[in-house]
Formats: structure tokens, C-alpha cells, sequence
């Protein structure tokens, strides 16, 4: 029996970073999977993958683009067992000068990133044992 979603949590969810950039994230990611992902765990909830995101860069540069670098880890649901390890590094070309430029290119590499996520987590969910029972 093919299981259709996974229950995912995202962890460690640029903890300190922005609630709207979370928000954002994780939208896209769910979006990309064709099913919510949690940002909180429920009492007793079982889960199959958590997610740990980190941010280390994104601003633009000198050169005129904007500049993401980012990596996350899937674990096992109950966060003991790292399953994969990613990393993201983009940049994009702002579309003219100006921070609103800036803001779009940046949502623009986001929007990269969590589809990254997503594709990550489908590909690590495709090998799990509780994707597929015999």
C-alpha cells in the first residue's frame, strides 16, 4: 500500500529568523509536496520526516544580484536519525536597481529553495520503509 503524504514537521525552522520568511517557507514547501507540512507538533501526532532549515545568507551584492545560501537536514520523525543532508547556493539578478528589485529577486530564490525542500523530502520518502508497505 502506497502511502499518498507523509506527516512532516519543520523543525528547526530558521528559528531566528523572521515569522513571515517561515511563514513563506513553509507555504511553498507545502505547496510543493501537494500537502501541509507542521510547524508545530501535536501531542501524540506521529511523524515521518522532521526538517531542519538554516539560513546562513541572503542579501544582495555589490554586483547587483541577491545572494541565498542555505542548508537543511531531514531526520527520522522522531529527530534521532539524519536521513540527508543539503545544501542551496543562488543568486539571481536584480531586474533593475532598487531595494524592491532586491525584494523580488530574494522571493524569487525562496520560492527556490523551498521547492529544493520539497523535491528532497519526495525523493528521501520515496527510499523510507513507511513510504511503502509489502
Amino acid at each position: 500500500m502506497h502511502r499518498e503524504r507523509s506527516d512532516v514537521l519543520l523543525g528547526e525552522l530558521l528559528p531566528d529568523a523572521d515569522l513571515s520568511l517561515r511563514l513563506f517557507l513553509r507555504a511553498e514547501i507545502s505547496k510543493g509536496l501537494g500537502h501541509e507540512v507542521s510547524a508545530s507538533r501535536a501531542p501524540g501526532k506521529v511523524l515521518d520526516h522532521r526538517v531542519d532549515i538554516s539560513v546562513e545568507e541572503l542579501h544582495g551584492t555589490l554586483s547587483g544580484a541577491a545572494r541565498l545560501v542555505a542548508s537543511w537536514r531531514i531526520m527520522g520523525g522522531d529527530g534521532a536519525e539524519e536521513l540527508a543532508a543539503f545544501r542551496f547556493a543562488r543568486t539571481r539578478p536584480l531586474a533593475q536597481d532598487g531595494y524592491p528589485a532586491l525584494a523580488d529577486a530574494e522571493i524569487a530564490l525562496i520560492g527556490e529553495l523551498a521547492v529544493a525542500i520539497a523535491n528532497s523530502l519526495a525523493e528521501v520518502g520515496k527510499d523510507s520503509p513507511s513510504a511503502s508497505a509489502n
